[in-house]
This record gives C-alpha cells, sequence and structure tokens, in this order.
C-alpha cells in the first residue's frame, strides 16, 4: 500500500534522531520506522510525501 501527502511548503521535511525526551516532531522518525520505502518529491505548489508500507490492501 502507498500512502502519499501533500504540502504547499517546498521545505524538505527533516527527520530527527531518535530521542524519546523530546516532545513532538516524531512523524517522520515514525513513518521511515513503518515504511518500506519514503520519498520527497518537490512539486509545483510544494512538496509530496510517499511512504510505501508492507501490508496487503482489503
Amino acid at each position: 500500500m502507498t500512502v502519499a501527502v501533500y504540502d504547499s511548503s517546498d521545505r524538505l521535511p527533516l527527520r530527527f534522531p531518535k530521542d524519546p525526551r523530546r516532545v513532538g516532531r516524531h512523524g517522520l522518525e515514525i513513518v521511515h520506522a513503518i515504511a518500506t520505502e519514503v520519498t520527497v518529491d518537490r512539486v509545483p505548489v510544494g512538496k509530496r510525501v510517499r511512504a510505501v508500507l508492507g501490508v496487503a490492501a482489503g
């Protein structure tokens, strides 16, 4: 299954090192933990983040 989200900001997302004491900013860390592939593409109105999950649809 592939999940893609779009964002109007052209700033590329940052993946922070694991830190259980940090409050917030764990989203991309979680996505990388469960996805088999993560890509970021710039699009005319910002960016697209695409994650391929190793689960069967349905």
